[in-house]
């Protein structure tokens, strides 16, 4: 059963009624939306660090050596050379992260490929929780890396959007929001 609150719900029914009800999938998981796996880590360079520190698994792309060698580590460690046991590979945050994670409405193409995320966000302003934050730090270099459109609607351009006074309509709004991003539609 899908779980919608008020203005997710609506935004749905536009969403269906733009692209048609077979091309927006509600609540797919990040890591679905890129298709299995993380993104090469070279074209993530938001999330360098933490791939350099350890906390996100090898890319799907790259070798799938899930552990390291001690004599393979830097000989300023101390360890080079030193013992050949195999250690574990350090924790996977990212992707775990990724797995977790859904995506508000994913638009997809004819052949089910994702093209574009949308979601509400309204930045910032007023209360800030971890899992916001941790959600933007993510997702938006993830969905950049994979080629997905990354779109949020706040709920003050939604309530114009929507209002029938307005002279804003839906089209006008995402034309205008993927020409800001460098897409057309």
């Amino acid at each position: 059963m899908l779980y919608l609150d008020h203005n997710e719900a609506i935004l749905f029914r536009v969403l269906t009624s733009f692209f048609g009800h077979d091309h927006v999938i509600p609540n797919m998981s990040v890591i679905s939306v890129c298709g299995g796996g993380l993104p090469e880590r070279h074209l993530m360079p938001e999330l360098q660090a933490l791939f350099e520190n350890g906390e996100a698994e090898r890319p799907r792309n790259s070798l799938p050596n899930k552990e390291i060698r001690l004599d393979s580590m830097p000989a300023k460690l101390g360890l080079a050379g030193t013992r050949s046991e195999m250690l574990p590979s350090s924790p996977c945050r990212v992707t775990r992260w990724a797995k977790e994670n859904k995506c508000l409405f994913t638009i997809v193409n004819g052949s089910g490929d994702p093209r574009m995320v949308i979601e509400f966000f309204s930045g910032f302003g007023e209360s800030v929780t971890v899992s916001d934050v941790e959600h933007q730090h993510y997702l938006r270099p993830i969905l950049r890396a994979a080629g997905i459109t990354y779109c949020t609607i706040s709920i003050e351009e939604f309530a114009e959007i929507t209002d029938p006074g307005s002279s804003l309509d839906f089209f006008s709004f995402l034309k205008a929001k993927c020409e800001a991003l460098g897409m057309t539609l």
